[in-house]
């Protein structure tokens, strides 16, 4: 089973304890502070999910790292249990699955487009709205500038990218001639 599985399994359980209790929004406040404080010094991350280190050890390591954050009940069972299992370093994945979650709960969806130069607020509103008619949900759009594709736009919406950009069309363009025969090889060698 792969890391993003097992974290998804995590994250499930934890948007299903945040619903019940009506907490999404803090949870995921929470899992961010908790993902932060534990990700500050890439060393913790490490002992914590060591099974060199005594578990008494790292019990007493997470709780002085999380000494820091104010994380309600939910989130830190969930940070003990992991602490356990010895999948602390999970956490980062965890919380952005869960992000995830919430946005499919309340029936929004991630929409990424890349651009050659920056969109102005009115292109990026006109993009949204055309993209929550075909779509039917809220659309949370974010701008990515790439001048390497030279023009055009790549829009991720989802698990779906659509390339129109003009870095793309130029290489397909570049294969489509390199496939044909050159007119000039089909006749043969030239007469003398």
């Amino acid at each position: 089973m792969t890391d993003r599985t097992i974290a998804k399994r995590y994250a499930r359980a934890l948007m299903a304890v945040a619903v019940e209790h009506d907490a999404l929004d803090e949870c995921r406040a929470d899992l961010l502070a908790l993902r932060g404080v534990l990700s500050a010094d890439p060393r913790a991350i490490q002992l914590l999910a060591s099974p060199v280190l005594p578990a008494h050890d790292r019990r007493g390591l997470f709780d002085r790292l999380t000494a820091v954050v104010d994380v309600r009940e939910h989130v830190l069972c969930l940070a003990r249990l992991l602490l356990e299992r010895g999948r602390i370093d999970l956490i980062g994945h965890i919380a952005g699955i869960f992000d995830d979650l919430i946005d499919q709960h309340r029936g929004h969806v991630k929409a990424n487009i890349i651009s050659a130069a920056p969109l102005t607020d009115d292109g990026r509103e006109y993009i949204r709205s055309l993209l929550e008619q075909r779509v039917g949900k809220t659309i949370l759009l974010s701008n990515q500038v790439d001048p390497s594709i030279l023009g055009g736009a790549v829009l991720r919406i989802g698990n779906r990218v659509v390339d129109g950009s003009v870095k793309t069309r130029l290489s397909q363009m570049r294969q489509a001639l390199s496939a044909r025969p050159h007119p000039s090889a089909a006749s043969g060698p030239p007469d003398r």
